[in-house]
């Protein structure tokens, strides 16, 4: 078996987007080391929210400062795995 034949059975269970971006990371011409920040839920929101949509606010700001602090954690053993690689040799 080929590397590649491998890595596509432990990646079963990966979601076709999932499997999309490490494809294009892995292939591509212009790779990312970090993705661009999203906004903040409601920052486009325009006017004075009531009471009800600032708790809606609140409560998505959590779930998103939670997601960005999973991404910062993802990026950061992205570029230290890089590191490894490149102090072994292997790039």
């Amino acid at each position: 078996m080929t590397g590649i034949s491998l890595s596509r059975q432990c990646d079963h269970n990966k979601s076709s987007e999932t499997l999309a971006q490490e494809r294009k990371q892995l292939i591509g011409r212009h790779r990312v080391k970090y993705s661009r920040p999203q906004t903040p839920p409601g920052f486009w929101k325009v006017g004075f929210p009531t009471s009800q949509e600032i708790a809606e606010i609140n409560e998505l700001s959590v779930a998103y400062e939670r997601e960005r602090e999973e991404q910062k954690k993802k990026e950061m053993e992205f570029a230290k795995s890089r590191e490894r690689k490149w102090d072994n040799g292997a790039l």
